[in-house]
């Protein structure tokens, strides 16, 4: 290790290059996971877009800072000046060449991977089958088996399509002319 000796300011500098080395790889991880492109293209064009240009000008100035540090004549300076342009700029080389290339031809789509997606599929009543509707009960979905299916007939032969069950509103006239629908005064339902 170019003849230094692993002290407590050596040790120091080994714990941050852990931090260091991740930083740039997990910003990147964040912004193609919170996109709203659901095609690895387009994620990936909002992440550098968005973050890239980010890291690479947070990368430059602390690569830039560290050129500084290497010239000084205490040691301990020179060496963390040495730690971190190595960590920093092999970290900006592959978050930003390995690791994007990598998000454009493997990354997930959609919702491949999303814990939230995992947590709705397993943890409530949704189904894929289940449609979007907005007088649900506050469900935000109605599912397949509140659907009635309707038959239309016409000259060429019959149809079948799948609709949703109307909601029933019950409407209670009261004497003052106001009135209750489903149990909630002034018609607000």
């Amino acid at each position: 290790m170019a003849g230094w000796k692993l002290g407590v300011l050596t040790s120091m500098n080994l714990c941050l290059v852990v931090g260091l080395a991740v930083d740039y790889v997990v910003h990147l991880a964040q912004g193609y996971q919170l996109s709203l492109c659901s095609d690895r293209k387009g994620r990936l064009r909002d992440t550098l877009e968005h973050v890239g240009i980010s890291i690479l000008s947070g990368a430059t100035t602390t690569l830039g800072a560290s050129v500084f540090m290497m010239f000084s004549k205490i040691q301990f300076y020179v060496q963390f000046g040495i730690f971190i342009f190595s960590v920093v700029g092999f970290s900006m080389v592959f978050s930003l060449g390995f690791f994007s290339t990598v998000l454009g031809i493997i990354g997930p789509e959609n919702s491949t991977g999303s814990i939230v997606a995992l947590f709705r599929r397993w943890f409530t009543a949704r189904r894929d089958n289940d449609l979007d509707c907005y007088t649900c009960d506050g469900k935000g979905y109605i599912t397949s088996s509140s659907q009635m299916q309707v038959t239309t007939q016409n000259g060429s032969g019959s149809s079948t399509l799948s609709i949703p069950r109307p909601r029933i509103y019950t409407v209670e006239m009261q004497g003052n002319g106001s009135a209750i629908t489903n149990g909630i005064p002034n018609g607000k339902y």
